[in-house]
């Protein structure tokens, strides 16, 4: 029968099992599937006209020739494998071995995709590491290129040839060119202000007058007690001169008589008994009127002590100028100089000093000068004066003062500085009193000096000074040469120093890193 033909035509011829290479089977080869199909699949004759079998309609589906030689070899109920003729025959059934071939070929295209994939990403890596160092040397040559632009050229200055002026610099206040405090020498309240602030006065002129009962109380007793005084002295007086004319004119009997007995001429009165008997002798009476005298002096000076404390009540100008502080008013307490009331100089808001006149003809300024600038200055040099509140307004001074000892603020970062009185010449009428002032003063000149900025001199620990002399390359930022060379520093203000060492046109470097300390 046909299909008993056919079917033992399936089992009748196994099919050879390729070597397991690992690689793909040729996917027509023109072997037995394991379905039993042979050239066509089910049945189907194969072409007569010696054409290749068509490819199967899905890739998955075909089987290769070595599922072909497994099925084979099951059919032929033999073991898993046998050798028929030196070929390799599977006899296990079909199923499996298309189950088998399938998983073998799934294997094998995993593995072939995990080797494509590494070595895609082995590739993509390599191109990554080429890519990357290519553009690292591209952005490191940018940077270098861009550093290169911006690398500044070295600070380079030139010494210059000019009249060289050495300065200090110091603030201070515009004073008066003298002045002087008024005072009073008795205690009291002020009863009159004849005065103002800013207002010109006269030595003499009176400025203020006091009320202070107690100094005419002062007044009336030592008047009385004078009156009183004059009073017993006249009473002395007139007891002395009474007994001396009465003693004088006893005298003058006693003579008179004398003379007659002499003559023989008979006179009246007892015999040998003297005309002053039972008169006062006036010389008793010569202490008394000098006791009197006394008193009366003493009574005198005391009425002129009390008068003249009176007259302290009015306060006159001691000295010719410019009321440029005003310190009471009506009714204001004023403790004297010579007080001794306790009680007073405990009142509240009593004063002792009621104002100041100061001469505005000539102003001087108060300036501080630091410890390490005052061995530059000396009296008579001259000062350049200007003032923040009015720009416009300039004055010229001379220092006329040095102070000897410092002086020292508590928290005060400067240190210790010293007071310079600066003398104005004829000052601008605008300059006010306690006005800010900035002094510029001159310390030394110095004529065709070699002047170099301080920035560019180094100082090292035996304080010698010296400076870089350089000479730039052709790009105008590398140094061709470089030569150190020691300086004498003539003198210096706060920014530029004369010196010797150097010559005019050299080319000086600034910052060389060893310090810029010129001082």
């Amino acid at each position: 029968m046909p299909e008993t033909h056919e079917s033992s035509a399936r089992h009748a011829a196994p099919t050879p099992v390729l070597p397991e290479t690992g690689e793909d089977a040729p996917e027509s080869s023109g072997v037995v599937g394991a379905t039993g199909h042979a050239g066509g699949a089910r049945g189907d004759a194969a072409p007569t006209d010696g054409t290749a079998p068509s490819e199967p309609a899905d890739a998955d589906d075909a089987v290769s020739s070595e599922s072909a030689q497994d099925a084979m070899a099951a059919d032929a109920g033999v073991g898993d494998t046998a050798d028929i003729g030196g070929v390799r025959i599977d006899n296990r059934a079909p199923a499996e071995v298309l189950a088998m071939a399938q998983t073998r070929r799934r294997t094998r295209r995993q593995r072939r995709t995990r080797a494509l994939v590494g070595v895609g990403a082995a590739l993509c890596a390599l191109l990554a590491l080429v890519l990357g160092t290519y553009a690292k040397k591209q952005l490191d040559a940018f940077m270098a290129a861009q550093q290169e632009a911006r690398r500044p050229a070295p600070s380079v200055v030139t010494a210059e040839l000019r009249d060289f002026t050495s300065t200090v610099s110091a603030m201070g206040t515009i004073v008066a060119g003298s002045t002087a405090d008024v005072a009073s020498e008795v205690d009291g309240t002020v009863a009159e202000v004849r005065v103002t602030e800013g207002q010109d006065v006269t030595e003499g002129d009176v400025l203020f007058v006091l009320k202070n009962d107690n100094l005419d109380a002062a007044v009336g007793r030592a008047e009385a007690q004078l009156g009183a005084a004059k009073s017993a002295l006249a009473e002395a007086q007139g007891k002395y001169q009474a007994a001396q004319q009465a003693w004088d004119a006893a005298l003058a009997a006693d003579k008179a008589r004398a003379e007659a007995q002499a003559s023989g001429v008979g006179v009246g009165g007892a015999a040998g008994i003297s005309a002053t008997a039972g008169l006062v002798d006036p010389s008793s009476l010569a202490s008394a009127v000098e006791a009197a005298e006394t008193a009366v002096q003493g009574a005198q000076g005391s009425y002129e002590s009390a008068v003249a404390q009176a007259d302290g009540r009015t306060i006159t100008a001691p000295a010719s100028g410019t009321i440029t502080r005003l310190f009471v008013k009506e009714g204001t307490a004023v403790v004297g100089t010579s007080s001794s009331d306790a009680e007073l100089r405990a009142t509240a808001g009593a004063v002792s000093q009621l104002a100041q006149i100061s001469d505005l003809s000539t102003l001087r300024a108060e300036v501080r000068v630091s410890q390490d600038d005052i061995g530059q200055l000396g009296l008579n040099q001259t000062a350049a004066l200007s003032f923040p509140q009015i720009t416009d307004v300039s004055a010229q001074a001379t220092v006329s003062h040095v102070d000897s000892a410092p002086i020292a603020k508590e928290g005060d970062a400067q240190g210790a500085s010293y007071v310079v009185t600066l003398l104005l010449s004829s000052p601008d009428p605008a300059i006010r009193l306690g006005w800010v002032v900035t002094a510029t003063i001159t310390t030394k000149v110095v004529p065709s000096a070699v002047v170099i900025p301080l920035a560019a001199i180094t100082t090292d620990a035996s304080k010698t000074s010296y400076v870089e002399v350089v000479t730039l390359a052709s790009n105008g930022k590398d140094l061709a040469s470089r030569e150190r060379r020691q300086v004498t520093i003539l003198a210096r203000d706060g920014e530029s120093a004369a010196v010797q060492g150097v010559n005019a046109g050299d080319e000086l470097l600034i910052g060389t890193g060893e310090g810029d300390d010129a001082h």
